[in-house]
């Protein structure tokens, strides 16, 4: 049987920078990725930006720490960044669909 893993995304307004993965000492299947509401669409107002944009290349990049974790790899914030930007700079211009055909699964 696979192992599972569940991802849960709790909303942490006052904290800083919009997102963070809470990292646990234990080998817990459950992971938590915090997410700044608050500071993500007041920065997206201000810099004029889409703010669904903004948690989407934020909640990514944290998830890839989850991955990072769950595979058993070091973190590594350039790795992570880097595969956020590729997919970012990938699919903005074309969506997923439009890149790949239609993945019926």
């Amino acid at each position: 049987m696979k192992d599972k893993l569940h991802i849960e995304i709790q909303k942490a307004d006052g904290m800083q920078g919009f997102a963070a993965y809470q990292v646990s000492p234990a080998k817990n299947k459950k992971k938590v990725v915090l997410l700044n509401v608050y500071s993500t669409f007041l920065s997206a107002l201000e810099e004029g930006i889409d703010p669904k944009e903004l948690i989407l290349e934020s909640l990514m990049h944290e998830f890839g720490h989850v991955m990072q974790e769950f595979l058993d790899l070091e973190f590594n914030e350039v790795q992570v960044e880097e595969i956020v930007m590729s997919y970012s700079k990938k699919y903005s211009v074309k969506g997923y669909d439009e890149v790949h055909g239609d993945q019926n699964i």
